[in-house]
């Protein structure tokens, strides 16, 4: 990051810069929860932190002389926003694991137990199969956690872009060659749920 950007950061940056982010931020968190994404209470205060850090660290580029911080900090956020609903809008959110209502429930319904003992198996036999490949194993770990997203992953692995692309796409593949009785378990789950 260029000096001047830093010293444009810093003289931008206070108190009014980061309510305004936030509250523009708050309104933006909205459109992603109506998309039927999951938005916890902290993701507006987590978006401007983002923006934010991404600026400092050269992540996201910013020209001072062509807008001011605010204004760059609301179009990250937008961009990252509008990504978050339309990816939701494509690909509806399905609960990988129990809902504490699940857990709770007095039916002894066992149905989200058993999908995240298959999420765990599907990622063991794709662990053996990928054996060697880092990137990949590194990806499982964060899979077998739960963390799906995108920009979590890379944030989690350290990979760029096209590196997670490859990757997924190779991991993808290989799921292909899952034993039959694994594959056999996914279908009648996806059947289930569609």
């Amino acid at each position: 990051m260029s000096v001047d950007v830093q010293r444009a950061m810093r003289d931008q940056t206070n108190l009014e810069l980061l309510q305004r982010s936030r509250r523009y931020a708050e309104a933006r968190s909205e459109m992603v929860r109506e998309a039927g994404r999951a938005v916890p209470q902290s993701y507006p205060r987590e978006l401007v932190h983002d923006a934010y850090v991404d600026t400092w660290t050269g992540t996201t580029l910013w020209d001072p002389a062509r807008c001011s911080l605010l204004v760059h900090l609301r179009g990250v956020i937008r961009q990252r926003t509008w990504s978050e609903a339309r990816h939701g809008r494509r690909f509806p959110h399905r609960r990988l694991g129990p809902s504490t209502d699940t857990l709770f429930a007095s039916s002894g319904d066992v149905r989200p137990l058993l999908f995240v003992a298959l999420v765990a198996r599907v990622c063991t036999a794709l662990r053996d199969a990928s054996a060697g490949d880092f990137d990949a194993l590194a990806v499982l770990s964060c899979w077998e956690r739960g963390v799906v997203e995108r920009e979590e992953i890379l944030c989690l692995t350290g990979l760029d872009v096209a590196a997670y692309i490859r990757t997924r796409k190779r991991l993808l593949h290989r799921c292909e060659e899952l034993p039959g009785e694994i594959v056999e378990l996914v279908r009648d789950e996806l059947r289930r749920a569609s």
